[in-house]
C-alpha cells in the first residue's frame, strides 16, 4: 500500500494512538503479503525473505502492543491507517 499523497494525509497533528493505529495496520499488510508469498512461491529465496518478512513484522507487533500498553496507548482508526 502507498501512502504520502497531499489527499490522504490528515491536516492536524495526529495522536499517539492514531500513528499506532498506522503502524499495526501496516506491519499487518506486510505479514498478509509475505505469507501469500511463501505459500505461492517456488523459488527458495523468495520464500526465505518472506519468512523473515514475517518474522521482523511479527516482532514490531509485538514491540509495539509492549511499548502502547506501557504507556497506556490505545490504537485509534483514522483515515491514513484505514487507506493503507
Amino acid at each position: 500500500a502507498q501512502m504520502g499523497t497531499r489527499d490522504t494525509l490528515p491536516s492536524g497533528a495526529m495522536s499517539d494512538g492514531q500513528i499506532l493505529e498506522i503502524l499495526h495496520t501496516a506491519n499487518q499488510a506486510e505479514i498478509t503479503a509475505a505469507k501469500l508469498a511463501r505459500s505461492k512461491s517456488s523459488d527458495r529465496s523468495v520464500k526465505r525473505f518472506a519468512e523473515h518478512m514475517i518474522q521482523e513484522h511479527e516482532k514490531n507487533q509485538k514491540e509495539g502492543r509492549v511499548l502502547s500498553e506501557s504507556r497506556g496507548i490505545r490504537p485509534q482508526e483514522n483515515q491514513v491507517a484505514t487507506s493503507l
